[in-house]
């Protein structure tokens, strides 16, 4: 290996190794790790993402699941409620429809 040389950035040979592990004569190799790498690299962000979207999907699966089960729940309760007491529910409509109506009315 030749002695470390000082390159006009302020380091030397020696410094390339330790940051990169490849010395300054070494470069062609390097750039074939480096290259290694990269591929490499590419390869596990692509995986992750893959498993990011995959996730996503089952979150919004499940979401949607919810969802639906909430809906029906509650059109449910409903639906009990107005038979019921139907001329409570006549009532509750009535009143927030005279509401609207005051809001929402011409002047």
């Amino acid at each position: 290996m030749p002695p470390n040389v000082t390159s006009p950035s302020g380091t030397t040979t020696g410094d390339t190794t330790k940051q990169y592990g490849f010395s300054a004569n070494e470069q062609p190799t390097a750039a074939s790790r480096l290259s290694t790498v990269a591929r490499d690299t590419v390869h596990t962000m692509q995986n992750v993402l893959e498993e990011g979207k995959s996730a996503a999907k089952d979150l919004l699966h499940e979401g949607k699941v919810v969802a639906k089960e909430r809906y029906d729940a509650t059109t449910r309760r409903v639906e009990d409620a107005t038979r019921e007491n139907p001329l409570k529910a006549l009532a509750i409509v009535a009143a927030v429809g005279f509401v609207f109506g005051i809001l929402f009315g011409r002047r």
